[in-house]
């Protein structure tokens, strides 16, 4: 739990990035995306103010005192979660009372977003290239899959000099991993298709920059994304 002058560290941080955050009304099925927009103090009471997303006045107009959940994924690509209640919409803008702590969830080693379509994998075993889909990626591995009736991979076998492939308009982006194990292996019954969880071993400090790059523009997109459809 996050508290005291640290929460407003982090709320600095949100309005500088312009972090999408989720909004949930409490007691209504009232979701939306905005944005933190600045930080006020009234009669010794800390405000952060909103965007006013479509529908909010809408919703607010059928509950007696407001309650809010907030959640949104920071630059740790950790999870955090918030909840306060009191405030007042001011033109364009929503003041919501400042949340006594913010909660920082952390359910897995590294945070992990789908990949675009025709994310690759590729590698050598025995003198013979592979190549992979990639599902899902993170700083730690990723999940791929191969089409076939065998598997190419093993659980507990270690390979090296791979090569992650990002689809990009103007040039693919590639991400270089020195070593990495194979954790899972997993059969699609009925699809001719082994899924592997592959764990990063060992990585160069510029691979792993360019690979946290990629994965907060793919989590921005996915928000950019969720906004439209909420909109």
């Amino acid at each position: 739990m996050i508290e005291n002058k640290e929460r407003f560290i982090i709320f600095k941080q949100l309005e500088k990035d312009k972090t999408l955050i989720k909004m949930h009304l409490l007691g209504t099925d009232y979701d939306r995306l905005t944005m933190i927009t600045g930080i006020r103090t009234r009669k010794k009471e800390k405000y952060f103010l909103i965007d006013n997303p479509k529908g909010f006045k809408e919703a607010v107009s059928r509950i007696d005192v407001l309650k809010v959940r907030f959640e949104f994924v920071g630059n740790d690509n950790l999870m955090y979660v918030f909840r306060t209640s009191g405030g007042k919409i001011s033109g364009d803008k929503i003041l919501i009372r400042f949340p006594e702590g913010i909660e920082r969830i952390q359910r897995r080693e590294h945070f992990r977003i789908e990949t675009p379509f025709e994310t690759k994998l590729y590698f050598e075993k025995d003198s013979v290239k592979f190549e992979m889909n990639i599902l899902n990626i993170s700083l730690g591995g990723n999940l791929a899959y191969s089409v076939g009736k065998k598997a190419i991979l093993k659980v507990g076998e270690e390979f090296r000099d791979l090569e992650l492939v990002f689809p990009s308009e103007n040039e693919d982006m590639v991400v270089r991993v020195e070593m990495a194990l194979v954790r899972r292996v997993e059969e699609e019954q009925g699809m001719n298709q082994f899924r592997y969880g592959i764990y990063f071993v060992a990585i160069e400090k510029s691979d792993k920059k360019v690979l946290n790059e990629i994965i907060y523009e793919l989590q921005k997109d996915y928000l950019r994304k969720r906004k439209r459809i909420c909109d």
